[in-house]
């Protein structure tokens, strides 16, 4: 999509700081749907030392590790939150492809990304963190449309139903880039990021 890569080019504009921060504020606008995996699912299932009902828990400790410690961290602190990521992203050989594990493992991989571009300074990562947001839309808002609006919906119907949806998210998502250019103040951003959470 033209859209998608408009924002990749800007991605690549940006310093390797200002790239970490732009995915922060991507995962910030998202990971709060994890919680519908822990109450729905058993986590230990996958990585018996996380009980059950602590996988957001564990998620969340993650996320703060990027935000508070990763620009001063060692790859060897990197890698280890990369590993108590990785049963944190839903495994389907163990898990049901159900909207919440699906919507879950994209938020789950989104923080494990930040952490890969902390160790290999890949642009992809980032910009795969803007797609994931994408993706979560194109699941959530699909399921809706066939739930509540059309559940005879053909697959155009619902791309064209899509449209718009997408075009506010990329709006969204330059308008952040635009603000981390300028160094507008965080405060203004993370008020502009509780008004365009995901949900």
């Amino acid at each position: 999509m033209a859209l998608e890569n408009k924002v990749a080019n800007l991605i690549k504009l940006l310093s390797e700081k200002e790239k970490t921060f732009f995915a922060i504020t991507c995962i910030e606008r998202i990971v709060e749907l994890y919680k519908q995996f822990d109450l729905a699912e058993d986590i230990s299932e996958a990585e018996p030392s996380i009980p059950k009902g602590e996988a957001y828990k564990t998620l969340l400790s993650i996320f703060k590790f990027i935000k508070e410690d990763l620009e001063m961290a060692d790859s060897e602190e990197i890698q280890n939150q990369i590993d108590k990521c990785e049963p944190l992203i839903v495994n389907y050989n163990i898990f049901d492809t159900t909207l919440i594990n699906t919507v879950a493992q994209l938020v789950a991989e989104s923080v494990s990304l930040v952490l890969d571009y902390a160790l290999y300074n890949d642009d992809d990562k980032i910009i795969n963190c803007s797609e994931n947001n994408l993706e979560i839309l194109n699941q959530i808002k699909s399921d809706e449309y066939r739930l509540n609006i059309n559940p005879d919906a053909t697959r155009m119907e619902v791309q064209s139903f899509l449209v718009p949806i997408f075009e506010r998210e990329i709006e969204t998502q330059e308008k952040i880039i635009d603000y981390i250019k300028n160094k507008v103040d965080k405060k203004v951003i993370q008020e502009f990021i509780q008004k365009s959470k995901i949900q």
